[in-house]
């Protein structure tokens, strides 16, 4: 009795952990025009334009705008000011929208490769504004919250950033 009852929990904790891991975000196709292909009609048509110019000697991403749909948002420069990428080919796009919102709403994550890591900026399907901001430490694979209101005034996220 008892080794049947270790091995039905054995079996229950395994589905849930098959379970946790059976969601991945799905890769999202960031065309040279900016269109993005791979989400959902609900969120068509989405777009995404990316600026990079000479800060300090270097090239940097100096202005992105997203839109899905009929919105869309400009992140201020006080939120890129911080973001190494110096082309279009260290960014990245996967999404998500086959979770319980309950946990969190549906998202484009945006993953901007840095030296020792990268940036991941999540933004909500529905609203297109910024949710996160993220700082992902390759060694030791340690994440770091970034504080928006840290980095920029009120008047500057306004209408850029959700919640």
């Amino acid at each position: 009795m008892k080794r049947s009852i270790s091995t039905l929990i054995g079996a229950a904790l395994a589905g849930v952990a098959l379970l946790a891991h059976a969601h991945e975000d799905q890769p999202i196709t960031w065309q040279p025009d900016g269109s993005l292909v791979g989400l959902p009609a609900a969120y068509r048509p989405a777009n995404l334009q990316a600026g990079f110019a000479a800060v300090d000697g270097a090239a940097r991403l100096t202005a992105l705008r997203l839109r899905i749909g009929n919105r869309g948002v400009l992140l201020p420069s006080c939120l890129l000011g911080s973001l190494e990428s110096e082309r279009r080919e260290q960014l990245s796009l996967s999404a998500s929208w086959d979770h319980d919102e309950g946990v969190v709403p549906y998202y484009l994550a945006l993953h901007a490769a840095d030296a020792d890591g990268y940036y991941e900026l999540l933004f909500n399907l529905h609203t297109a504004k910024l949710m996160s901001m993220s700082f992902h430490l390759q060694s030791g694979g340690r994440n770091f919250p970034i504080d928006l209101h840290e980095r920029c005034a009120a008047d500057e996220l306004a209408g850029v950033v959700d919640r």
